[in-house]
């Protein structure tokens, strides 16, 4: 009764952790991507977020915000969807956003692309700063995650089997 109980318990964890995820934006289902009547080129001067929130100085001098994806709080988490975004810092881009405003939306749904540095922004521009933290893999969250959820499983399994043997041993012993 214990085992089946312990075993349910680590069964609802798992759909709870699971089924927590923040919502996310649907995959590209057309071939062709979005092209937008609100876009810009622009050099990326930091990122946040894994890459996926942009600080862009735009050709034309202006300070924006681009966000690669909708799954951005809390802070430092590791939330990814399958359209999210990357940025790279120093890297030129024409922005294809899904709106026409800052903070854009961007995805990989969108017509954004690399550019090749104009001579004028060859170097990183004045007060660029590089993210100080690598770019991490959204998969890198799932392994650690399951992992983590599998070292459970096991401790839980193994408590149970221990559970066990020393109530069969206490009844062993009375008898």
């Amino acid at each position: 009764m214990i085992v089946v109980t312990v075993l349910l318990t680590a069964a609802h964890l798992f759909v709870l952790s699971v089924g927590a995820a923040s919502p996310a934006w649907a995959s590209c289902a057309a071939g062709t991507p979005r092209l937008s009547d609100a876009a810009f080129s622009g050099t990326v001067i930091q990122t946040t977020r894994a890459g996926r929130i942009a600080q862009v100085r735009t050709d034309a001098g202006l300070m924006v915000e681009v966000r690669g994806t909708d799954a951005i709080d809390p802070p430092g988490g590791g939330a990814a969807t399958s359209v999210d975004r990357s940025y790279v810092t120093g890297q030129r881009y024409e922005f294809h956003p899904i709106n026409s405003t800052s903070p854009y939306s961007d995805n990989n749904c969108t017509a954004t692309h690399e550019l090749p540095a104009s001579p004028s922004t060859s170097a990183a521009p004045a007060g660029a700063v590089s993210s100080a933290a690598p770019a991490e893999s959204p998969i890198l969250g799932w392994v650690i995650a399951l992992g983590a959820l599998g070292a459970l499983g096991g401790v839980i399994v193994l408590t149970c089997v221990l559970v066990v043997r020393v109530r069969r041993r206490r009844s062993t012993n009375l008898t």
